[in-house]
């Protein structure tokens, strides 16, 4: 049987809006003490899956500065304090990234987005029949431009590589399931 760690001490090494870094000392449920061991605490995040009409993907595709690298990805980011759920968030990102919104909207629920080490879950939402309501407002740290891509191509990309951002394509095949969009049987 598993059982739950027992933290023995914690030290908060780094606090700001961005990230919260904290140094443990924990004992596992088999008895092994591990010091130091590292907790990131992030925002919750949301991605949203926005399909047109025209059964196009909504996509962006931006520079990530971790993997030194430009990334095709779902629209997303950080769910904020004045958002009232998670779907509230994921629709204020996709309109403030892309301009789109609209449509009929649904929430997924989360995934964890790396449980070892992260304390944060990501927010998946899909909007069928997403059309154009805004023009997009970026933050600062944001450059990025907006694909439609085929949703079959899109799911070709994935399978060939290239959409490499892991929690957007949990998030995309777990959407497109529930939509009834995977074709399996």
């Amino acid at each position: 049987m598993t059982m739950e760690w027992i933290t023995q001490s914690s030290e908060v090494l780094i606090s700001d809006r961005w990230i919260h870094l904290r140094k443990e000392r924990v004992t596992t449920g088999r008895g092994t003490v591990l010091d130091p061991y590292y907790v990131l605490s992030y925002p919750d995040w949301a991605v949203t899956v926005a399909i047109t009409a025209e059964d196009e993907l909504v996509m962006v595709r931006q520079y990530r500065h971790g993997t030194a690298s430009v990334s095709l990805e779902l629209p997303g980011g950080c769910i904020d304090p004045g958002d009232r759920s998670p779907l509230e968030g994921a629709l204020r990102e996709l309109r403030e990234e892309t301009g789109y919104g609209g449509g009929e909207a649904h929430y997924f629920g989360s995934l964890a987005a790396n449980p070892a080490l992260q304390t944060n879950r990501i927010h998946v939402a899909a909007i069928t029949g997403a059309v154009v309501v805004a023009k997009a407002e970026l933050e600062p740290g944001e450059d990025l431009s907006v694909e439609l891509v085929p949703l079959a191509q899109a799911l070709e990309i994935v399978q060939q590589g290239g959409m490499e951002q892991s929690m957007h394509v949990a998030a995309l095949y777990q959407a497109l399931a529930r939509l009834g969009r995977l074709g399996l049987k």
